[in-house]
């Protein structure tokens, strides 16, 4: 997997591109940014919008406005597979 940042000359919006063989994944808080940038790359390459994402590898994408969450389901299966489910859970720093 190949991911990939862009800055925006526009409004010096982030702009991430995550790229997995024929698959592309473009994150950003700016809709318009996201718009224009698909828009530049479909002049390049033949390019499907499959609009909201739900899966990508296997693995779920929930998203709770304004953040998103990868791979509840699959998190959740790998601690009951590890036996985990009775831990506390901790924040950590940021």
């Amino acid at each position: 997997m190949m991911i990939l940042h862009y800055l925006s000359r526009k409004l010096a919006r982030h702009i991430l591109l995550f790229i997995y063989v024929d698959d592309i994944i473009i994150i950003s808080d700016d809709f318009e940014e996201i718009t224009s940038l698909n828009i530049a790359l479909s002049h390049h390459f033949a390019m499907k919008d499959l609009s909201v994402l739900h899966y990508f590898l296997g693995i779920e994408v929930v998203f709770l406005l304004p953040k998103v969450i990868f791979c509840p389901k699959y998190i959740v299966n790998l601690f009951v597979f590890a036996q985990l489910t009775d831990n506390k859970i901790v924040d950590t720093p940021r």
